[in-house]
Parts: C-alpha cells; sequence; structure tokens
C-alpha cells in the first residue's frame, strides 16, 4: 500500500489530514501498525489505527521525502518514528526506513532513531553509519524478560543492549530510554538493574 508521509512543509500547522498531532514533530511512518503490538502504545488510540490488520508499508516514502526535502530551504529533526518501528523485523519495512534515512543524510538533515529493536545495527552496514547528525534513541522498559513479554513482541534486554553497546563501539550518538514507567510494574527495584547496565558506557 502507498500513502503520504507527514507533508514536511507545513509542520507549524495541525492539519486534518496529519497522523501524528504534534505540530513541531516530523515523524516518518513507514508502516502503519507495528508487529511488537506494544500494550501502552498511544497511537492505537488514533482514528486510523485498526490493531490486528495486515501491516502496511509505504513503499514510497523515501521518493517522497526526498522530494518534500528538495522543495525545503530548513528542515526540522525527522524521527524514524515515534508511532511505528522502523526495525520490526519485516524486510520491506526496515529496508524503506534505511533508505528513507540514506535520503535525510544526502540533505544533511539531523534525524532521530527510536526504536526497541536491534535490528537498528543494520546502520552500521550502511556507508552512512558514521553520520555526526543522527541519533539512535532504544527504548528497554525493564530487565525482567517476563515483564518484557507482557509489554510487547520486541526483543529482548539483552539484545537491546547488546545493540546499544555495539551501536557505542562504533561511535553513533545512542540514548538508552527506560520508558514508560509503570506504576506496580516497571518501577521496582529492577529499573536500577536497567540504569546500571548502561551506566558503564
Amino acid at each position: 500500500t502507498k500513502s503520504h508521509p507527514t507533508d514536511l512543509s507545513h509542520i507549524s500547522h495541525i492539519l486534518p489530514n496529519r497522523r501524528c498531532p504534534h505540530a513541531a514533530i516530523v515523524n516518518l511512518t513507514k508502516s502503519g501498525d507495528c508487529i511488537f503490538d506494544c500494550v501502552y502504545c498511544y497511537a492505537k488510540g488514533y482514528p486510523w489505527s485498526r490493531p490486528g490488520r495486515s501491516i502496511e508499508v509505504y513503499e514510497n516514502t523515501p521518493e517522497l521525502l526526498e522530494a518534500e526535502l528538495s522543495s525545503l530551504a530548513i528542515c526540522p529533526p525527522l524521527y524514524f518514528c515515534a508511532v511505528t518501528d522502523p526495525f520490526q523485523p519485516l524486510d520491506l519495512v526496515y529496508n524503506t526506513a534505511l533508505r528513507s534515512m540514506n535520503v535525510a543524510v544526502e540533505h544533511n538533515v539531523y534525524f532521530t532513531i527510536v526504536t526497541k529493536s536491534d535490528l537498528v545495527l543494520k546502520i552500521l552496514d550502511t556507508n552512512w553509519f558514521d553520520y555526526k547528525r543522527l541519533r539512535v534513541s532504544l527504548t528497554c522498559e525493564s530487565i525482567n524478560e517476563k515483564k518484557l513479554r507482557v509489554l510487547s513482541k520486541a526483543p529482548s534486554a539483552f539484545r537491546r543492549f547488546r545493540a546499544i553497546e555495539q551501536l557505542l563501539n562504533a561511535g553513533v550518538d545512542v540514548v538508552a530510554r527506560v520508558d514508560p514507567i509503570i506504576c506496580g510494574f516497571t518501577d521496582d527495584q529492577r529499573r536500577e538493574g536497567v540504569f546500571g547496565g548502561v551506566s558503564g558506557w
């Protein structure tokens, strides 16, 4: 399925046809819905979200992004993506994401990759992995694997921490996120283990 991503030329206004309600955040969404199916996902509350359906992939995102960026003199930072994970274990999803990121690199645009997947390591196979205007924001809600399996179908904490370590070793700017904090579920002493796991890097 082909669809139009966020219109970058109108980011200062909340438009009726925008899927993202944030006026100043440019989300590049490569797919509709997400295979990780996080129980706390706020995007499920959007009118266009229909959990349980087949994953749609917007294959023309790179071409549309190229056209938009070519028409702009200044572009705000991009997010890949705060709505659906760009590195779901689906070839078409992450390859579309990587192609879109390559467009951002060619236009010297700053972008953040938001993911829970160790497939983000695929950026190390690109010729722009050392691009200095990108950041990887990798979420790990808990180190308790049983709790993680309740929260989502994303990779294990071990795989996520290993990805963070490899990215840092490659010189990539990385943020380790520990949100959301769910009272009575992820706010126990194990959260200290998450911070301890990354504090040495």
